[in-house]
């Protein structure tokens, strides 16, 4: 009976604080849109689709590590004041975090003067393929008795290879944090978004050396 009374009362407290309902709640994040006709762009890159390879620990007690089942729409986890998990946020619709960071880099490349190949029998000899390893795709919650953190980290390993002239490595990472003092399941959207549209801006920017390496 006491059990009982502990776990309702975890979930009262989390629902007063966060106001979020227990279970599965779905995210849907604004991706960036890539232009159809680049008639300019001389230079070209085909962008594998990225391996999820963020590490998942159902035990943990630390909100920032990922602690569902490993799952690619996985990107957070509901808690109350104790760290106890009562639900979980998803990706929702076709979006996994492997088309998401893909979509990111196409931009950022598309940005930076590059026609997108989609398909491989198209590439050349010219064409820079792209690999890259997700390590992070997460949001959590910090929750106390004044205010609640929302934080979101996106990280992602980068190869660029070129056929001609090797390969370039670089990191690229999207961080957010911001503090409410209710939490429903459109804060946690917003940090996220926010977070991504970062990861999407340093890209494009950290792009800039190797592409030029590489030139």
């Amino acid at each position: 009976m006491l059990k009982k009374i502990r776990i309702l009362s975890f979930i009262t407290l989390f629902t007063l604080l966060t106001g979020c309902a227990v279970g599965t709640s779905e995210l849907q994040l604004v991706e960036p849109e890539l232009s159809q006709k680049d008639v300019s762009a001389t230079k070209s890159v085909f962008v594998n689709l990225p391996t999820d390879n963020r590490v998942f620990n159902p035990q943990t007690k630390d909100p920032s590590v990922p602690s569902t089942e490993p799952n690619n729409k996985a990107v957070g986890r509901k808690r109350n004041s104790w760290g106890a998990a009562l639900g979980d946020f998803a990706l929702g619709g076709d979006q996994t975090v492997n088309s998401l960071v893909k979509v990111a880099l196409e931009k950022a490349f598309q940005s930076n003067g590059f026609k997108i190949i989609n398909n491989q029998a198209d590439i050349a000899k010219s064409t820079l393929v792209v690999d890259s390893q997700i390590t992070k795709f997460w949001t959590w919650i910090n929750p106390s008795f004044t205010h609640i953190t929302l934080s979101a980290n996106i990280e992602t390993d980068v190869e660029i290879k070129d056929s001609r002239k090797g390969e370039e490595k670089i990191k690229i990472e999207g961080r957010y944090s911001e503090g409410f003092p209710l939490v429903v399941t459109s804060s946690i959207q917003k940090i996220l978004q926010k977070a991504y549209d970062y990861f999407i801006s340093n890209a494009t920017l950290n792009l800039d050396e190797p592409l030029k390496k590489l030139d």
